[in-house]
């Protein structure tokens, strides 16, 4: 029981290790704007960590200032990240956030889906300097 208790340590290690190594491409902060549903531009800045995790802040032109948390799975190139809404509107507060990006150039670029009814957007992303 020890030694399989020490295998899966040294696994998750390694793959603890390996999926930093992918994500660093993405580490940092980003910036973009997409297009709500009502047709008015949304501002967001994004902050990727080393460890998968990312937080955004978002200035919707419909519901103002939302704040969003959550875990990213990079393979390669491309990132697949899950979040909640921690601060916003009511309606939306709680809700899944799922951003589906790719590494273009120096840009992210993929969707965003989100809100209250759940909505799928492009979105373009721009690293911080």
């Amino acid at each position: 029981m020890a030694k399989l208790a020490l295998l899966t340590a040294v696994v998750l290690s390694f793959l603890s290790v390996a999926t930093a190594q992918e994500a660093k491409w993405l580490v940092g902060k980003w910036h973009g704007e997409t297009l709500g549903r009502t047709g008015l531009v949304d501002r967001r800045e994004v902050v990727f960590g080393p460890d998968g995790s990312f937080t955004s802040d978002v200035q919707s032109a419909r519901a103002g200032l939302m704040t969003h948390a959550g875990r990213c799975v990079v393979t390669g190139e491309t990132a697949k990240c899950t979040a909640t809404v921690k601060t916003g509107p009511g309606d939306v507060r709680g809700t899944s956030v799922e951003y589906e990006l790719a590494l273009k150039g120096d840009n992210l670029e993929g969707t965003i889906a989100s809100g209250n009814p759940y909505t799928t957007r492009p979105v373009i992303l721009k690293r911080v300097k």
